[in-house]
């Protein structure tokens, strides 16, 4: 790029945060929004754009109050204590009573929710092509049988 790493802003959205390269200046920070729908792994992976994370580079993670709500109502049921670090939440202006822990713990549990429900929609899916494999297997069979009569 014309433009040296020290003068660029680059924003990535959730479908280009996999297997980007952009070179960024070496003491950067990026800023990560977490959605109420986000996993541990998009998480990694816009993170992980920034490839000097604790050689210079920085993440902070910005929370909308409703995503701040959710990983709060995680803490309390998981009772995960106060560690270094936090999230800011855009709304509140600043820390939001949410560690880095909590937010650790929170996207593990989203990132087990979407593999829970991808498992379920594999076996529906695996479920529908065997009743079809059988109902064809029949009927090729059947087709067999009947060039055999005349």
């Amino acid at each position: 790029s014309a433009v040296a790493p020290g003068s660029r802003v680059t924003l990535f959205d959730q479908s280009h945060c996999t297997g980007c390269d952009i070179p960024q200046a070496p003491s950067c920070a990026a800023v990560l929004t977490l959605s109420k729908d986000v996993t541990l792994r998009d998480v990694t992976q816009a993170a992980w754009r920034m490839r000097g994370i604790g050689r210079g580079q920085t993440v902070i993670l910005l929370l909308p109050p409703e995503v701040v709500a959710r990983v709060q109502a995680s803490m309390r049921s998981s009772a995960c204590g106060a560690t270094a670090g936090g999230a800011h939440s855009p709304a509140g202006g600043g820390m939001c009573g949410v560690t880095i822990r909590g937010v650790f713990e929170w996207l593990c549990q989203q990132q087990a929710a979407a593999e829970a429900l991808e498992a379920a929609r594999l076996r529906a899916l695996q479920q529908r092509t065997l009743s079809r494999t059988a109902a064809h297997a029949a009927a090729a069979g059947a087709a067999v049988d009947w060039d055999g009569v005349g």
